[in-house]
């Protein structure tokens, strides 16, 4: 009887012995996943995980391409976004574009070498560089940004002159660059980018509310009967083409009128203080515009004549 006790009260020791073991073995691996959990939770809310987690959010999304051409995104974002329905850009190289940022005394007006800097666009736009870069030449060089290729070349053209047009056909994104453009800052360069995407149309017609037609109902005296019946044509018509331009605000009354005398449509205006601090001739502020045209009733070249007659008139000279 004692032996057969015995081997009972060992049996139950070894149960005993295994329970616990059990035990040890569940918490243990409870603790595991605990750690495991506590480590991902920390993980996520660091700083760096949510920018990246935002970041691809906003890749996803469809917001950086849906069309925006108002003058205040353009001057904050340095990006213009143009809706399949566009077919032509005139992209301004603004006075002093040639001026480097990192020079210590701010020699530019305004804060891109080229407005717009970025653009997204459709496949078969035209794009075309105007220079008002006073008594200096550009030149534009086009690589696609994955292959690294040279697509194009614009040439020298002088100031008060346009470049030749390129037509971006292929979805791609393509940089284009100009380097010595500043003796007292030789790294210093020039550059741009376009991407060329499936672009949607505009979900209201361009231009619809256009500062044009405000200018037409709230200005009795300043534009004429030849400027109210063009603006009135371009606003009823399809714009398709799009492009910048920037004069001293203290002005803008007398160049817009100019322009929507020549049939272009002010899309939208965005004052701002210019970064060189101002000058004689100048005001210490200056007016973004961006305009538009039907090409069907005001050509290219047309809206190319106006400019240069306008350009040259502008005090930056």
């Amino acid at each position: 009887m004692l032996i057969k006790h015995s081997s009972n009260n060992e049996r139950s020791s070894r149960n005993i012995e295994l329970l616990s073991l059990n035990s040890v073995t569940k918490s243990t691996t409870a603790l595991v996943i605990l750690l495991l959990l506590a480590s991902v939770l920390a993980v996520v809310t660091t700083p760096e995980f949510h920018a990246k987690f935002v970041y691809a959010q906003v890749n996803n999304s469809n917001s950086t391409t849906q069309p925006n051409i108002n003058a205040t995104t353009i001057y904050d974002s340095k990006t213009m976004v143009l809706g399949g329905d566009i077919k032509h850009l005139v992209t301004l190289i603004p006075n002093e574009a040639h001026e480097s940022p990192a020079m210590e005394e701010e020699q530019r007006h305004i804060n891109q070498p080229y407005v717009p800097q970025r653009v997204i666009v459709g496949p078969g736009t035209m794009i075309t560089w105007f220079n008002g870069d006073v008594d200096h030449d550009h030149r534009i060089t086009l690589n696609d940004a994955n292959s690294k290729q040279q697509i194009f070349d614009s040439g020298v053209f002088a100031f008060n002159e346009a470049s030749k047009p390129i037509v971006v056909n292929n979805t791609s994104t393509f940089n284009y660059y100009e380097a010595n453009v500043n003796n007292e800052d030789e790294d210093f360069v020039m550059e741009g980018e376009i991407t060329v995407v499936n672009q949607p149309l505009h979900t209201t017609t361009p231009f619809s509310n256009a500062v044009t037609q405000n200018l037409l109902s709230s200005s009795p005296t300043s534009t004429s009967t030849t400027t109210n019946n063009a603006a009135t044509v371009n606003l009823n018509s399809n714009i398709d083409t799009v492009g910048t331009f920037m004069v001293p605000t203290q002005d803008i009354d007398t160049y817009v009128s100019q322009l929507v005398d020549s049939g272009f449509v002010i899309d939208s205006m965005h004052d701002f203080q210019d970064l060189r601090g101002g000058q004689e001739g100048t005001g210490d502020r200056q007016t973004l515009i961006v305009w538009g045209a039907d090409s069907s009733s005001v050509n290219l070249d047309s809206l190319i004549s106006t400019l240069k007659e306008i350009t040259p008139e502008l005090p930056y000279s």
